[in-house]
């Protein structure tokens, strides 16, 4: 068990290999700050923020049960050479948010407890979305450049979800689901 007054884990370069565990960043609210020589972030349970050094950052996460404002944070604070980053979630319980800026279709298993993982989902991913809260998609919109919350989702072909809103509501512009993906919506009642 790692519990981080404010984050759980925080890698700047090199591998992490997660099979098990519970992995809580405390801090809240969330934030991230360049910073050449020590920590970048508060509130995540993972946290990757390539370091000026830019060397190679490779995370694997195949179990665990992981808690902060950002179950899972990435993103380069420091400059923008970012070539050398991956992420692979395979499996896990993941209970916050997760933000990626530069990685694409690495989730590929998992249960999650906020929707911004069908952002990042990969071939084949068959994920639970267990709704902690209101969810509103035009809350995740970060910038200008950024079109989330100004776009939905979009299930693809080979990717299943299956989402339980329990006592909370899910809003977005759209969702979508390809020929040959799966979406299945339960709800309080039992209902789906």
């Amino acid at each position: 068990k790692i519990i981080g007054k404010d984050t759980g884990i925080e890698l700047r370069s090199g591998k992490l290999n997660i099979s098990g565990g519970e992995i809580t960043g405390l801090g809240n609210p969330f934030d991230s700050s360049p910073n050449g020589n020590g920590t970048t972030t508060v509130g995540a349970a993972v946290a990757i923020s390539q370091h000026s050094t830019n060397k190679n950052i490779d995370v694997t996460i195949t179990g665990g049960t992981f808690t902060g404002e950002r179950a899972i944070y990435e993103e380069d604070l420091q400059d923008s050479n970012v070539d050398n980053i991956s992420i692979k979630i395979l499996d896990g319980t993941f209970n916050g948010e997760v933000y990626s800026e530069n990685c694409r279709d690495f989730v590929t298993g998992g249960t999650f407890s906020h929707p911004t993982v069908l952002d990042y989902l990969g071939n084949n991913a068959d994920i639970t979305i267990n709704l902690d809260k209101d969810y509103n998609r035009a809350n995740d919109y970060r910038g200008a450049n950024d079109n989330r919350g100004r776009d939905g989702f979009t299930i693809e072909n080979t990717q299943k979800v299956v989402m339980n809103l329990g006592e909370y509501t899910f809003k977005t512009p759209s969702l979508a689901v390809d020929k040959g993906g799966a979406l299945l919506v339960n709800l309080p009642d039992g209902g789906g």
